[in-house]
């Protein structure tokens, strides 16, 4: 009786059922990347399901191995990916006046040519 109650209490790492189904969510849920995907959201080491994070934060810094939907959203512009709200047509044009989203391509060039 003590035995068994002992190898618990000290050396439980024996029975995984236990201890598994909660650590593994905290420290190493590598393994189970269903679950914390779902509930955080943006996850740091869930490359392997892209397709659940893609789905929910829009764009994802690490998504490069699905460039559709990349491709779709920020219209194939790589630097416009922190103001997705741009469109490709203004950001490829105005590709250096990302600082300034409300003046167009056409008034930059004729303003930066008539100073």
């Amino acid at each position: 009786m003590r035995g068994s109650q002992t190898e618990i209490a000290s050396h439980s790492a024996r029975e995984p059922k236990m201890r598994g189904s909660q650590t593994e969510i905290a420290s190493h849920s590598a393994r189970e990347t269903k679950m914390r995907a779902s509930q955080t959201g943006i996850v740091s080491h869930s490359e392997r399901e892209l397709k659940l994070r893609a789905s929910q934060t829009g764009i994802v810094s690490h998504s490069e191995r699905e460039p559709k939907m990349r491709a779709s959203q920020t219209g194939l512009v790589s630097h416009s990916e922190r103001k997705p709200k741009m469109r490709a047509s203004q950001t490829e044009i105005a590709s250096h006046s990302e600082r300034k989203p409300k003046m167009r391509a056409s008034q930059t060039e004729i303003a930066s040519h008539s100073k």
